[in-house]
This record gives structure tokens, sequence and C-alpha cells, in this order.
């Protein structure tokens, strides 16, 4: 990552903060919260997101059962260009993620959950 960065000069703008013990202080005053993965399950990180109330962005995995009805999630295409468009978008004219998402309700994953537990 460090030699794209020197690559497109984006020293300026773009800064690696390496591995953090403690991500939330990072989480908790981000704006958005982006799991842009080729291939992801349902995750933890995106549980603790939702905790701190972030506007998430995630790519079209298997991810994205954990932000199904969640007011602040969006599902965009796993290419290059479909994050570029959505990033630019939301950055540039200031879009509204509630306009593409519904209330979050996770009780079918608590029933599968259940009936694991119960077997």
């Amino acid at each position: 990552m460090k030699c794209l960065i020197d690559k497109y000069n984006l020293n300026d703008t773009f800064h690696l903060l390496g591995q953090k013990a403690n991500p939330y202080p990072y989480i908790r005053v981000a704006d958005y919260f982006c799991l842009l993965s080729k291939f992801e399950g349902y995750g933890m990180v995106i549980e603790e997101a939702k905790i701190l109330n972030k506007s998430i962005i995630i790519t079209n995995t298997a991810a994205r059962e954990a932000i199904e009805g969640y007011k602040n999630g969006m599902v965009v295409e796993n290419t290059e260009n479909s994050i570029y468009e959505i990033m630019k978008e939301i950055i540039i004219c200031g879009k509204n993620m509630q306009t593409r998402t519904q209330e979050y309700n996770n009780e079918h994953i608590l029933e599968k959950i259940s009936k694991l537990i119960d077997s």
C-alpha cells in the first residue's frame, strides 16, 4: 500500500496508521465505516460499527447480511468503478445513505443461532 501512495504522490492526503490495539477511537470519529472486501463473512467489526452508529459501506459479499435493514448501511458491487462512484457521490454530493436502506433487524440471525444451539 505504501508503494501505491508513493507512486501516485498521495503522501499529503493518505496516511497509514499501522496496526492499532484499540481501533474504536478511530471508528468513533470516522464519518463512514467501509469494509470493501472481495470475500467476507458475517463480521463482528460490522456490528461494532453499528453500535457506534456509523454509516456503513460494504461490498456485495456474505457480509451484506450484517447490514440488512440497518438504516445507515449500503451494499455496493465489488468493482473498482462501483466503489469509486459511490464514494465520489457520498463525498461530493453529501449523499444521505438512509435513502437506500431499511430499519435494522437481526431476528433471523438470532433464530439461526438458536437452532444451532438446540441441535
